[in-house]
């Protein structure tokens, strides 16, 4: 396994019920083309390691300011932050005693990941789960991701790879000739909401989707419900109608809007929108129904 690829991981969990089948360790990706209003990772979107900082942690102990050779922590009864100066190095989070300091994505090798990954093996065989690529996007990372899916090849660990798709098909085609199954985001049927929304329009979505749909046979579409964007009726309908047309695509998954976004976005300094509060399971279950109504016979909607 070569040694000089990295890529930026800002997480890798353990025991996910949620990304596919069984058991998984689902290694995050930093990094992604796409900028969702409604993003529950605001940390995922640059490649680059970031500070996270939470006002409300923080004790004000000065540790950071005494210790920062940039400059980056400065105030006077306030603790504020000068990102222009950051090159986050993570010194300062090493030394916060309280938490309110947080070092986002680490550079690492593909045989330090898949070192994580067996630590679980025993897991996946009783549990028929595997590994779950995920992110950000993992696909802006292809040389890197190529390389460490084949290494999960050769321990017959199964591959589950989440995606927007919003990358070149260059970088899919090489991941489905390793991934057993495939989590695609349809975010709206309308292009030019979807832009506004995202930050990028479908149409190199739907395109990659359509020719993986013909090349692969197990993936399941996902559409995140969020409240008064793409959460209407005739939305809905819609994704069903272009699901159908996909032969490769088993089903649909909706996911329950969360608001895990805002202390994320503060901790960044970003400013991330706020769709209210998540759905009700009955609110959940109507908008099943809807897709359920539209879908053909042999394609399943996944609670």
């Amino acid at each position: 396994m070569g040694c000089n690829l990295e890529a930026t991981i800002f997480n890798i969990g353990r025991c996910s019920l949620h990304d596919g089948n069984g058991l998984r360790t689902v290694v995050y990706f930093k990094g992604c083309s796409m900028r969702c209003l409604w993003c529950h990772n605001p940390e995922s979107w640059n490649k680059k390691p970031e500070l996270l900082f939470y006002p409300n942690k923080c004790i004000g102990c000065g540790r950071c300011a005494a210790n920062c050779v940039y400059g980056v922590h400065y105030g006077e009864g306030e603790h504020l932050l000068d990102r222009s100066k950051c090159i986050a190095c993570g010194k300062c989070a090493e030394l916060c005693p309280s938490g309110a300091l947080e070092l986002c994505g680490r550079s690492m090798r593909p045989d330090e990941i898949m070192q994580e990954i067996l630590k679980d093996r025993h897991f996946y065989e009783r549990s028929g789960g595997g590994v779950t690529f995920s992110g950000g996007e993992c696909l802006l990372w292809p040389e890197f991701l190529k390389e460490l899916m084949e290494a999960c090849r050769k321990e017959n660990i199964n591959i589950a790879v989440e995606t927007a798709l919003n990358v070149s098909w260059e970088n899919v085609l090489m991941a489905s000739k390793y991934a057993d199954s495939f989590f695609c985001d349809i975010k709206h049927s309308d292009s030019n909401i979807h832009k506004r929304l995202t930050g990028a329009g479908n149409d190199l979505i739907l395109d990659n989707l359509r020719k993986l749909s013909h090349i692969h046979d197990d993936i399941i579409v996902r559409v995140p419900l969020i409240p008064g964007a793409n959460d209407d009726d005739d939305v809905l309908a819609d994704i069903a109608r272009i699901v159908n047309e996909l032969e490769g695509v088993r089903g649909v998954e909706l996911l329950k809007y969360n608001n895990l976004a805002l202390g994320k976005g503060k901790a960044l300094d970003k400013n991330m929108r706020s769709y209210g509060e998540p759905q009700t399971e009955e609110v959940m279950e109507a908008k099943r129904e809807v897709i359920f109504s539209v879908l053909n016979k042999d394609k399943v909607v996944i609670c």
